[in-house]
């Protein structure tokens, strides 16, 4: 696939696997991830023993960091560190999250309304997130 486009905490491993355990895969060598950021998924933590089920599969301790607490705003914090792009996918995006996404050098597509997403995202695919590849 060009892109993977993840959505939400429920899916924000993937990148992370996409990434580190999959990485020599030829079938995603040159695919693109994106990953779209909502409001707060859930409240508290998930299990503290998240991070040692992860080492198990030989991922590198230092992508895993954040995880020492695995809370939302964590969890999102390793899928948009291991994604090509972010799209913030909802008005209302914890702080802390929308202060680690302005940090990063990825393309990131702010906001829109949901009558707008279809070409925006379109765009942002092509202009932002395949660029490299076009370039290449």
């Amino acid at each position: 696939p060009d892109i993977i486009h993840v959505h939400g905490w429920l899916a924000s491993f993937l990148p992370l696997y996409l990434r580190n355990y999959y990485g020599n895969e030829p079938l995603f060598e040159n695919s693109k991830i994106v990953t779209s950021v909502y409001s707060k998924g859930f409240d508290g933590t998930l299990n503290p023993e998240l991070k040692n089920k992860i080492q198990f599969d030989a991922i590198d301790d230092s992508a895993l960091t954040p995880l020492d607490n695995p809370d939302y705003i964590n969890v999102m914090k390793v899928a948009i560190h291991n994604s090509d792009a972010v799209i913030i996918g909802s008005e209302e995006v914890p702080e802390e999250l929308l202060s680690y996404i302005d940090t990063i050098d990825q393309p990131v597509l702010k906001y829109h309304p949901i009558e707008d997403i279809e070409q925006t995202y379109l765009d942002f695919y092509q202009t932002e997130v395949l660029q490299e590849k076009v370039d290449s």
